[in-house]
Order: structure tokens, then sequence, then C-alpha cells
């Protein structure tokens, strides 16, 4: 008598409908929970690539500057110098190594870079966060599936621009090659 109590109270408890809306919602902010923790993830990465691109374009400004009138490694060092402004060591590791900085040719229309460490016409600067380097970009909701770091890369690419006007010398004519336009005085 007593189990077929038990089981009949089993089976009303099953039967009833109050409460079924508590469980979908459990299950809802679950799911809300996850995808908000990939939000904040996947923002944290895009605000670690703005970082990185800040620091390589600022680093590929001062080395092409650099090297107009100085040697290849005054021209990285003053790389360095400036993205370690940007990006601090101690907060965010090495971001830029002097490897990581070469000098060459640009084409444009090819959208290629070709290497030559003599070259003074333009720059490739490559940042980095690299778990392999022990500052990836550290993740959190991810962190609960295994992936615990983004690895996260950047790069900029400056080069140097004489406009015709200024090989030729002066000439009292807008350097853009338009209509000409005298130069107000």
């Amino acid at each position: 008598m007593e189990r077929r109590t038990i089981s009949a109270a089993a089976a009303r408890f099953l039967a009833r409908e109050e409460g079924g809306i508590t469980a979908l919602s459990l299950q809802i902010f679950m799911a809300a929970l996850v995808l908000g923790g990939l939000a904040v993830d996947f923002g944290n990465g895009v605000a670690s690539k703005t970082q990185l691109q800040v620091a390589a374009d600022a680093a590929a400004h001062a080395a092409v500057y650099t090297r107009e009138l100085h040697s290849p490694e005054e021209a990285k060092t003053a790389a360095l110098e400036i993205a370690a402004l940007n990006m601090p060591n101690g907060k965010y590791g090495s971001v830029l190594t002097a490897a990581d900085i070469n000098f060459g040719r640009w084409d444009r229309d090819a959208q290629l870079f070709t290497v030559d460490p003599g070259s003074r016409d333009a720059v490739l600067v490559s940042t980095k966060r690299h778990a392999a380097n022990g500052n990836g970009v550290t993740t959190y909701m991810l962190g609960l599936i295994g992936r615990n770091n983004w690895d996260v890369t950047s790069g900029s690419v400056f080069e140097t621009y004489y406009p015709t006007c200024f090989r030729e010398g002066f000439h009292p004519w807008r350097c853009d090659e338009s209509i000409p336009t005298p130069i107000p005085y």
C-alpha cells in the first residue's frame, strides 16, 4: 500500500504543470548567460586588436620617420620605444620585438610588401599577443571549455611619399596634381 501511495504521489507530481515556466526561465537564463559571456570574450578580443593596431601604427610611423636620417637599428629602437609607451611590457607583455620590424618596399597595386633591410621606402610592423609568448588575451566564458586565451595579431605598413612638386623643387601650385590653383600668400 505504501508503495502505491509513493508512486501515485510521484505520478501526480510529474503530471502537474505548475512551475513549468520556472524550468524554461532557468534554461533561457543559462543561454543568455552563455551568450553574454561570449560577447564579453569577443569584445575583449576586438578591443585588444584595436590596441595592437594603434601600437603598430605608432611604431611604424616612428620607424619610417627615424629611418629617413638614421640607421635601421636606430629606427627599430625608436619603434620599440613608442610601442612600449602604447602598450607597456609590464601590463601587456612584449607585443613587439626588433624581429617584428621589417624595412622594405610596398607595392600598392599588388598589396605586397617586399623586405629589404637597407630600404628607406617603407616599414612593416607586426604586433601580437599570443599565448605562446605568455601574453595572450584572456578569455572568460571560453575558459570554461578550455580556451583560456585568444591569439591576436595586428600589423601596419607605413611608406614614405614625396609628391612630384617636392622632387622638382618649388613652384606656386598645389602638390595634388589637380588643376593648378595658386597658393595664397
